[in-house]
């Protein structure tokens, strides 16, 4: 997602951050009920968040528009590098490397 968007708030373009971030914890094969909770909670948090994740539901509907190939093909890469980009960020810090 293009976080430096026109007309976004800081913390519209912060939760749209999040969101994508929450979307590839969610969907990856180590999904737990914790995770879940943890989502819910900050689903819940402030209504940036809520506004994001709709955001998120809202392009998500479009890829289910696309033929089932090209959807699936798209929603994987982008899946596989939230999944990597969240547990790189999850190392760093675990690390203590800000």
């Amino acid at each position: 997602m293009n976080t430096s968007s026109v007309g976004l708030t800081p913390q519209q373009q912060q939760a749209l951050a999040e969101a994508a971030q929450w979307y590839a914890e969610l969907t990856a094969e180590f999904n737990t009920d914790h995770t879940r909770q943890d989502w819910q909670s900050w689903l819940l948090k402030q209504p940036e968040n809520q506004w994001a994740w709709h955001q998120l539901e809202l392009l998500q509907q479009r890829f289910n528009q696309l033929s089932g190939e090209l959807a699936f093909e798209s929603l994987t890469a982008a899946n596989d590098e939230q999944v990597s980009n969240a547990h790189h960020l999850r190392q760093r810090s675990f690390s203590g490397v800000d």
